[in-house]
């Protein structure tokens, strides 16, 4: 069938008949409810088999999986545990075969490997070093060892190149200090997002802290009051952690569970006037541990100061799993994919564009609710909250997204990061300003072949359709979805969706292992509490926040699982997919414009800290896959 819009259709009859037939197949189902967002997440009621994984695709799975295990060989656990089992048989190998065929058995194999690590706390970095046996070291390692000036650039060049660099917040306007005095409580409700510019009033950051940090890195002319007017302040909030309950993990000892702790912290950062290592350095300023908190911690602060940047590691990676990247791609493309199938023909020229988007994402997502999100599964296992408590920072995410502002370049000029002067070295913003505009071109022109003016647009039914019900609190239930009437607003919302399912998602899946594998690095739990004024400088202090080693070992198999599992690429579609040969022109500048835009981002590349390689699109999917 040649794609049309609706009333182009030669048999309307047909095409309403199949649209019943798919509103029978794709059916929206909700969970995970709670006041943030009561009506809960949209899901699939089932996966429809037409959206189930290739054997090809589980091949490469199990492929990714051998190679686990043969580091998981290669590793000498007893060295890492003290005395663990440290055995693996032949059946940890023969066992990945079992998964083709049988989605829910993904991961499964190599996470039974790492549960059998001893429950010991390792005793040193050596021993997390010690995980990675035929498995290559990430770049943040060999960071991580130099002194601290290093150590707070790489924690600093975290918040714009790694695994989620899109936390961070230009501010423009310190409150007064009557609105600062009354927010510094320290309950457990969830605080709203202060207004955008403006430094969180339960911050206490003020011209004698900032003053101190910067006299750690040798600029004392500086001032909190000039780096807000020139644009080189920047915030990172966790706020969305206040009050979630503490977790529990089993350590063995007498069947005791012991806690596990999850913060909300508020970290500070400044682009540097000028330093020794580089103009222009972002570096941090401070970090106060909790909302409220009257204790603010600076880099002169030794051990304290190493544990507070480990407070906001394990709430960014929290963050980054449960909002930026469950929510903001897997469950936003979920609704999308169902709303489409139920509202738009098989034949309608946006379904056939958007299908090649769509592969997988079901079915993986199907699994996650099954496995990577079910009670006793990794995240229950090793993240700070209680299961419930890790969902309810998913829907508060969910609550405060807005769909018409989702894409790159709305998201930058939201968050205040848009100036290339007081930020003028933000990888994630820079390649994907090169990136999104030959996503939306290809959109542009495909879009302008079927819809002549806005008029095609407001009488397209299925299109209207669409957006009603990826809105609907009963069936997408995605925030900020308005009726689309214009060719403008929708070439728009079109490109943040194929945005969404591949840059978007690819550059929080493929930096996870990259930045998140070395559990010192992000851990995924606390298991001491933050510091506080009084915390001795005793680097055991520290120590004892990171995981124990079979905590660690979890991390780090099942981030390497789901940054090594590749599968297309984004402008590649299959063959003979566009029967409309109109598209092939098109297809071929898309192509085109990615290249130009993979040289640019090389180029870039090459200049900078720490390799940040996740939006160059020879390394992008087309569809949300792992």
């Amino acid at each position: 069938m040649l794609p049309c819009l609706p009333d182009a259709d030669p048999d309307r009859l047909a095409r309403k008949a199949r649209l019943a037939q798919a509103r029978e197949t794709f059916v929206f189902t909700h969970k995970y409810a709670n006041p943030s967002l009561p009506d809960g997440v949209a899901l699939a009621e089932k996966v429809p088999v037409s959206q189930e994984f290739l054997p090809g695709y589980l091949g490469k799975v199990a492929w990714v999986e051998a190679e686990l295990l043969a580091n998981h060989v290669a590793v000498d656990f007893e060295k890492l545990t003290g005395g663990g089992s440290g055995r693996w048989s032949i059946l940890d190998f023969l066992g990945i075969t079992r998964l083709v065929g049988n989605r829910h058995l993904i991961f499964s194999r190599p996470l039974q490997a790492a549960g059998r690590v001893a429950r010991s706390f390792p005793v040193n970095l050596s021993a997390y070093k010690a995980q990675f046996g035929t498995i290559s070291k990430p770049e943040i390692v060999a960071r991580l060892d130099e002194g601290q000036r290093t150590q707070d650039r790489a924690f600093a060049w975290q918040r714009v190149a790694g695994a989620n660099p899109e936390v961070l917040k230009g501010i423009r306007v310190l409150p007064d200090r009557s609105e600062r005095l009354s927010n510094r409580s320290h309950d457990d409700s969830w605080p709203p997002a202060p207004p955008p510019g403006h430094l969180p009033a339960t911050f206490h950051l003020d011209e004698t802290v900032y003053a101190r940090a910067m006299t750690w890195w040798r600029q004392d002319h500086d001032t909190l009051e000039a780096a807000i007017a020139e644009h080189r302040l920047y915030v990172c909030d966790y706020r969305h952690h206040q009050g979630l309950p503490n977790g529990t993990w089993d350590s063995g000892v007498l069947g005791l569970p012991r806690d596990k702790y999850l913060y909300a912290p508020i970290a500070a950062f400044v682009r540097l006037r000028d330093s020794p290592e580089r103009i222009g350095e972002l570096v941090p300023v401070c970090i106060q541990c909790e909302q409220g908190d009257e204790t603010v911690f600076t880099p002169d602060q030794g051990v304290r100061w190493q544990m507070a940047k480990t407070v906001v590691q394990s709430a960014d990676g929290t963050t980054q799993e449960m909002i930026s990247h469950l929510a903001y791609t897997h469950l936003v493309m979920e609704a999308a994919i169902l709303s489409a199938h139920r509202q738009l023909a098989p034949n309608h020229p946006l379904q056939v564009l958007l299908v090649p988007h769509f592969q997988f994402t079901l079915a993986l997502n199907d699994h996650a609710v099954q496995s990577l999100i079910a009670p006793g599964g990794p995240v229950d296992e090793v993240f700070g909250s209680t299961l419930v408590g890790s969902l309810e920072l998913t829907t508060r995410g969910l609550s405060e997204y807005d769909f018409m502002r989702a894409g790159a370049p709305t998201d930058i000029e939201d968050r205040l990061v848009d100036d290339r002067q007081g930020l003028p070295d933000y990888p994630w913003r820079d390649d994907a300003s090169s990136l999104w505009p030959a996503i939306r071109r290809f959109v542009q022109r495909y879009v302008e072949l079927y819809y002549a003016s806005d008029a095609d647009v407001t009488n397209d039914p299925e299109l209207a359709g669409f957006f009603r019900e990826l809105g609907s609190p009963d069936a997408g239930n995605i925030k900020g979805v308005v009726p689309v009437e214009t060719r403008e607003t929708l070439i728009g919302a079109i490109t943040t969706l194929i945005w969404t399912a591949s840059a978007q998602h690819a550059c929080l899946n493929y930096s996870q292992f990259p930045m998140m594998g070395y559990a010192p690095n992000v851990p995924g739990a606390l298991y001491a509490k933050k510091p506080t004024a009084d915390t001795g400088e005793n680097e055991l202090n520290w120590l004892e926040m990171l995981p124990p080693a079979h905590k660690a070992a979890a991390q780090f198999t099942i981030l390497y699982e789901l940054s090594n599992v590749r599968w297309g690429k984004l402008g590649d579609y299959p063959p003979l997919h566009f029967l409309d040969r109109r598209v092939e022109p098109l297809l071929a500048d898309f192509k085109r414009d990615l290249a130009l835009a993979e040289q640019e981002i090389v180029a870039r590349d090459s200049y900078r800290m720490i390799s940040y390689p996740y939006l160059r699109p020879s390394q992008i999917g087309a569809s949300i896959y792992i």
